[in-house]
């Protein structure tokens, strides 16, 4: 379940179902001029819905706009193919997407909405798996896309994505892919920054801009311990800085994470149901909090726990599966607040 880019609506992405509901929060506000004028009604599930194959990712430009990537089904008869969905808090209100891209293949991809420019992906023949290579920048007219180039830096198993600032960041297995927004309709070449790792997941806040984590699981060998690494990307230089959270040891994987609302206060949710708190400092990360015990009880198996911030209050609130409740967590300190359930 994620929030529309206005905030208005619940998006309710159902992969196996191949489908896409959304939920009318019921609260919003009207912009009157010289005041807004605010509503509030029962929420309400609406009657649009989006249908298509394997709806996975979803990657917003914040208060503006949201892709869904539908990933298309492969092992179907015949085959399903990969496409984009563009919507709007107002293009929901209307029952409608604003703008859509149909592929001619299936693919586990992304697609990145900033402004009218859309990144998208393309795979190589000679790639060793299924998962994209390269990078694709597509433009909106009206309702559809259309094709302007293929990146040339290769970005091997590119997998998880975000964009803040001037700046787009996708995960690959040779480090992070840096592309950077030069116009309004142009994009550069990309600059692929290497890690130690593959990283298969990109962090980032809007109100945090050009500043991204990478994050990544490494392991010794087979049967050795699995541990989450996760590694600070300063986009306006290109230089990447690995950060420990705090009491952050091997063998302990990253369940869960997110920001607070001013993107200033990183939370990590690890498998043993502790909870570390980073603040942004002096231009890089320093620990602020560690919980253990905020989940008290961790699932054996998906769906893990999720961190979501309140827009409205610092509070942060982590779901806990097990015991179906929400733990309520300060923003500013990193202390646990209370529960809902």
């Amino acid at each position: 379940v994620y929030a529309s880019p206005g905030g208005r609506y619940a998006v309710v992405v159902q992969r196996l179902q191949d489908r896409v509901q959304f939920v009318d929060g019921g609260i919003w506000q009207e912009d009157h001029g010289d005041h807004l004028h605010d509503y509030k009604q029962p929420s309400r599930l609406l009657a649009f819905r989006l249908i298509g194959a394997r709806p996975t990712h979803y990657d917003v430009q914040a208060g503006r706009q949201a892709a869904i990537f539908l990933d298309g089904n492969g092992q179907a008869n015949p085959v399903q193919n990969a496409g984009v969905r563009l919507i709007t808090d107002a293009s929901i209100a209307a029952g409608q997407v604003l703008a859509a891209a149909d592929f001619t293949f299936p693919i586990h991809g992304l697609a990145e909405p900033v402004g009218d420019k859309l990144l998208t992906v393309a795979h190589a023949a000679d790639a060793s798996d299924a998962l994209p290579t390269h990078l694709v920048l597509y433009l909106r007219a009206g309702n559809s896309f259309s094709y302007v180039r293929e990146l040339p830096t290769r970005c091997n198993g590119m997998h998880g994505s975000f964009s803040s600032g001037a700046s787009t960041v996708v995960g690959c297995r040779e480090g992070m892919l840096l592309v950077r927004h030069t116009s309004a309709t142009a994009v550069s070449d990309g600059q692929l920054i290497s890690t130690p790792i593959r990283v298969g997941t990109i962090a980032g806040h809007p109100r945090l801009p050009d500043q991204f984590i990478g994050i990544g699981n490494e392991s010794a060998g087979q049967g050795a311990p699995v541990t989450t690494r996760f590694f600070a990307l300063d986009a306006t230089t290109g230089t990447v800085t690995p950060f420990v959270p705090q009491g952050w040891e091997t063998g302990r994987v990253r369940r869960a994470h997110g920001f607070d609302r001013t993107g200033q206060r990183f939370f990590i949710l690890d498998d043993q149901g502790t909870l570390t708190v980073a603040q942004r400092q002096g231009g890089a990360w320093a620990n602020l909090a560690r919980v253990p015990g905020a989940i008290p009880a961790m699932p054996a198996a998906a769906p893990w726990p999720a961190i979501v911030a309140n827009a409205a209050r610092d509070l942060v609130y982590l779901t806990d599966p097990v015991a179906r409740q929400l733990v309520v967590v300060s923003a500013l300190t990193g202390a646990l607040a209370g529960t809902i359930g």
